[in-house]
């Protein structure tokens, strides 16, 4: 690291495959919910399917859905959202052994608030620790919540204090180490901006939370989704127009 250690420098990672696999191996990552009926409910057509990209493309693309989130990601970020404003929960899955079939999934208990959406589990290494959000009392805050070990359910969630405002705050992302939390907020702009803030000692309270301007734009939308052990990169998802061309895509950025 440099002398200017709380400095990250983005740049766009076409291929996460590295880091998606290693988030894969430490938590369930589940989208649920019925896409392609909700997608034929649009009904792009074939120019709908091809859009610029694709335009000269040589054979018909119409009814490739996986296409769409190059060429309308409107379409699919509509979709997802949708899900959430409806009451989406955090569930959860379990399997035998690496080589067994998950389970059918199931709510988890005591978390999830019938009236309200809960989402973004960030889950620790030993399994003991989640931090999520939810709208229980009105707007996005990050909620926190414990339990003696992974046979047992999950003890009341609380509110994280100084993390939370009457804004919006979603993704939240822990270091390895508990000492540093990433997150996204709307309290300084209409797009979310991604926050940090840090503690002496896991048991402690986190301080106040500060910007990283460096990663954050006015108008784009900014959200963390995994750090590096040594909290030396940061990988999120932005919907910039400089390097992004406006559509969401995955970004890393390096302290250096």
């Amino acid at each position: 690291m440099s002398a200017d250690a709380n400095t990250f420098t983005p740049n766009i990672r076409p291929d996460c495959t590295d880091v998606l696999t290693a988030a894969l191996r430490e938590r369930i990552m589940v989208i649920d919910g019925a896409m392609g009926t909700a997608i034929q409910r649009d009904r792009p057509d074939e120019a709908g399917y091809r859009g610029e990209r694709f335009i000269e493309w040589p054979t018909a693309l119409q009814g490739n859905n996986d296409l769409l989130n190059l060429t309308q990601p409107q379409i699919i970020e509509g979709i997802h959202r949708e899900y959430l404003e409806a009451g989406a929960d955090i569930h959860i899955a379990t399997r035998m052994n690496t080589a067994s079939i998950f389970s059918m999934h199931n709510p988890v208990a005591v978390i999830n608030n019938t009236t309200s959406t809960e989402w973004n589990p960030w889950i620790s290494h030993d399994g003991l620790l989640m931090y999520f959000v939810s709208d229980r009392t009105g707007n996005f805050e990050i909620y926190k919540t414990t339990r003696a070990n992974k046979s047992s359910p999950f003890g009341e969630p609380m509110p994280v204090g100084k993390l939370n405002t009457p804004a919006d705050e979603h993704s939240p992302v822990l270091s390895e180490d508990g000492l540093e939390i990433f997150f996204g907020s709307k309290r300084a702009n209409p797009g979310s901006d991604i926050f940090h803030a840090t503690r002496s000692t896991p048991g402690a309270e986190f301080g106040d939370p500060t910007l990283l301007a460096e990663l954050s734009g006015s108008v784009s939308d900014d959200f963390p989704s995994w750090a590096s052990p040594d909290h030396c990169q940061l990988m999120f998802t932005s919907n910039r127009v400089d390097g992004g061309g406006g559509a969401y895509h995955l970004w890393m950025a390096t302290r250096r």
